[in-house]
């Protein structure tokens, strides 16, 4: 019986919005057999690893490796020497769908380079652990009438530093609770005219943002928004001193009760922040889509799932989703809640989690998306994905990047700007 890997916490800063890893001087390969990397249940798997440098196989580098299920304890591991043409690791397929991953650490001149490489099994056949609560729509509906008696009270200040001829930025806030509101960047086209607008919403952490001005010079209005209420340009070790103080592990704060959990009031703020949207003068009036990445992704389905005038969303490697999976014997999203914590010692959490996973949001999101991840990611584990891609009433446009980790190639970036331009009916100016 397998064991659960016991992950240790992760840094928030590595959920950002990614970019792809920087080169380094020795590259570690690691690739299944299928060119799809995809098999069938019970099928056996070959890893091909090899260790390269200037574009050619180094031999004789010893690596360490483990292979086993994504985000448990590995069934095989060992180490070997490469030859002049890589080496060749077998592997029994797995019994149920999932994803096999062959972890691989390779030591040059003392220093020591890491790669994985991932097997999907029956991806299409994996299903969602968790059930959505009786209430659920009903508890969403209500706080968000709620909230929206709150007024929005916005301030805007101008950002002549993140501004130009195409972009005029501004630091803005708006209310979202009595006592909170939601800080962002908002990015206005400065030719005349009316324009579609886009919301980004941030992947895990606290940080300093700038605003999504390349969007906004293409033609739309952007508004990129922090969720803890803080101002987003306060100088960057302020935030540092938050994220491993105040907002040390912010996402289980208060999760023992879902009127009280923290992302209750970060569910609200982006619905608050398309609200505030539709009051800038040059929106177009009826053109509204919302992007992000990580954490962001699930943002991104649940604002568009909860938020109605929203036409179309983009979620990169989405979090927050089948966050019940390993009680179901699989790998579970990202926080990875049950992998950290026993469940039998918080019971109050397996009712409360429900209400806040991306699964359920996507059961009840009919509008188009656009998703794209990776089987390497090992921060959010590809099964949940799959589980909340298999979850949507209207079925959103898969991209899988299989070679990618919790980051997106520039192409992957553009495609996704292109289709949600073209989905709000093309760049402005109307």
């Amino acid at each position: 019986m397998r064991k659960p890997l016991l992950c240790v916490p992760l840094l928030l800063a590595s959920l950002l919005f990614g970019a792809p890893p920087e080169k380094e001087l020795i590259s570690v390969v690691v690739t299944p057999d299928h060119p799809d990397w995809t098999y069938e249940v019970g099928e056996p798997v070959q890893f091909h690893v090899s260790v390269e440098r200037d574009g050619a196989i180094v031999p004789d580098v010893p690596i360490q490796y483990e292979i086993g299920p994504e985000q448990y304890e590995p069934e095989t591991e060992g180490r070997q020497a490469t030859s002049a043409q890589g080496l060749t690791l077998e592997a029994q397929g797995m019994e149920q769908p999932g994803f096999l991953r062959c972890s691989v650490t390779a030591t040059y001149q003392g220093n020591e380079y890491e790669a994985v490489g991932t097997a999907a099994f029956a991806p299409d056949e994996i299903e969602p652990a968790t059930e959505e609560p009786e209430d659920f729509w009903r508890f969403w509906r209500n706080a968000i009438a709620e909230v929206r008696e709150v007024p929005l009270e916005p301030t805007l200040e101008y950002l002549p530093e993140l501004s130009d001829g195409k972009v005029k930025s501004y630091h803005v806030s708006f209310r979202n609770q009595p006592r909170n509101r939601i800080y962002g960047i908002l990015c206005v086209p400065t030719a005349p005219g009316k324009y579609p607008a886009i919301l980004r919403v941030p992947g895990a952490g606290v940080r300093s943002y700038s605003g999504e001005r390349s969007m906004a010079a293409a033609g739309a209005i952007t508004l990129q928004i922090g969720i803890h209420g803080l101002p987003v340009r306060y100088p960057e070790e302020t935030y540092e001193g938050l994220k491993y103080g105040a907002l040390y592990n912010y996402y289980i704060d208060q999760i023992e009760d879902r009127d009280r959990y923290y992302y209750k009031r970060v569910f609200l703020g982006c619905i608050k922040a398309v609200d505030f949207l539709e009051t800038v003068p040059a929106w177009d009036g009826e053109h509204i889509g919302v992007t992000g990445g990580s954490q962001g992704g699930g943002l991104s389905i649940m604002t568009a799932s909860l938020h109605e005038d929203i036409d179309a969303f983009v979620a990169f490697y989405p979090a927050m989703c089948d966050m019940l999976g390993k009680l179901d014997g699989h790998a579970a999203g990202w926080p990875r809640l049950f992998n950290r914590f026993d469940a039998q010692d918080h019971p109050d959490w397996l009712e409360v989690v429900p209400y806040y996973d991306g699964v359920n949001f996507a059961r009840h999101l009919d509008k188009p998306g656009w998703m794209a991840f990776g089987f390497n990611d090992t921060v959010v584990p590809p099964t949940s994905m799959f589980a909340v891609y298999h979850s949507f009433e209207r079925t959103p446009e898969l991209h899988l990047y299989r070679d990618t980790g919790h980051w997106a190639y520039p192409e992957a970036h553009e495609a996704s700007e292109a289709w949600m331009l073209d989905q709000l009916g093309g760049p402005g100016p109307r």
